[in-house]
């Protein structure tokens, strides 16, 4: 299990810092909202953000991520244990499915503007997540709160056949963002021709391939704080 999820994480938290550098508001936020949880201490925040998921935003940029990006477009293949009657269609028993993650992790009955990066929709004061209404809330707007539970993404699959790995994965991706971000300020990708273009699709590096790998980009850091490299550097 920990071996098939090597390249996931990684992967992952790529694209999410190449999305960052692109969404300074989100890092400012972010970071705040990090330090609110650990009562503004930059070291003990550093030191317990990987005892439990407090932070509810970061958790949010997490889920968004893996929606967005949806590693494995295709779900791995499962086999029907009965005749299935859908939309007036027989699918018979022992027929091999495929789930189309990317195509429900991008439906535009489910997400508002579900090509951008918007961690607030997996936030429960947010409203405009689902279309059901047949409205298009465009009021993203966030101040605090916790996570909606009833937003659901797909890149771990979904139901009892579900990836075993989501919960190490997303726990790991949580530590790695929270401390990404208090160490270093996101501020710009220095490669042509991979700036500017966060499409998952086209960033692909191996479009042949049943996953999807970023091209390699280099990307401008700042450190964010001197005194926490300092304590790290004397650790």
């Amino acid at each position: 299990m920990v071996s098939a999820g090597l390249d996931n994480a990684p992967l992952n938290f790529q694209y999410m810092v190449m999305q960052l550098t692109q969404s300074p508001h989100i890092v400012t936020k972010a970071y705040h909202e990090i330090l609110k949880c650990y009562n503004h201490d930059v070291t003990k925040a550093w030191n317990e953000c990987h005892v439990e998921l407090k932070c509810a935003y970061i958790s949010a940029i997490v889920k968004e991520t893996l929606r967005l990006f949806t590693v494995l477009p295709m779900a791995l293949p499962r086999q029907t244990t009965k005749d299935i009657v859908y939309q007036n269609a027989v699918i018979p028993k022992e027929t091999t499915i495929f789930m189309n993650c990317w195509a429900g992790n991008h439906d535009e009955k489910k997400f508002i503007k579900p090509m951008e990066f918007i961690p607030e929709r997996f936030m429960d004061l947010n409203h405009g997540c689902d279309l059901d209404d047949g409205n298009h809330h465009e009021d993203f707007g966030y101040d605090g709160g916790k996570l909606d539970e009833s937003v659901k993404h797909l890149a771990f699959g979904i139901g009892s056949r579900m990836c075993l790995g989501n919960t190490l994965a997303f726990k790991e991706l949580y530590v790695l963002t929270c401390k990404f971000l208090l160490m270093f300020e996101p501020l710009d990708i220095e490669t042509p021709g991979v700036d500017g273009q966060l499409n998952p699709l086209k960033l692909n590096k191996f479009p042949e391939s049943i996953a999807i790998e970023p091209k390699e980009a280099v990307i401008k850091l700042k450190v964010k704080n001197l005194q926490l490299l300092a304590v790290l550097d004397g650790a």
